[in-house]
């Protein structure tokens, strides 16, 4: 894990607590999911990327959304990308 991915992790635990985006569980272990690939560059390391899920919801959401992201990660991604250009 690069530096920066860590650093916007605990930028966006800093905005939402270690707590799962999807269910709001915080008794269970709290992943840092890229809305963003890696393989798409340096978008991945920004908090505004970044999602807190546990591991029950990561799985849900890599099955039900081929690409993991369902309408409400889409609709962040495309503000991100709005607001930089």
């Amino acid at each position: 894990m690069s530096d920066r991915w860590r650093m916007a992790k605990e930028a966006r635990a800093a905005e939402v607590g270690y707590r799962c985006e999807i269910c709001g569980r915080s008794d269970c272990r709290i992943i840092g999911h890229h809305l963003i690939s890696r393989q798409k560059g340096s978008a991945y390391e920004v908090p505004e990327l970044c999602e807190w899920r546990d591991e029950d919801c990561e799985r849900e959401m890599h099955e039900r959304y081929p690409g993991g992201n369902g309408e409400r990660q889409k609709k962040r991604i495309q503000a991100y990308m709005a607001i930089r250009g």
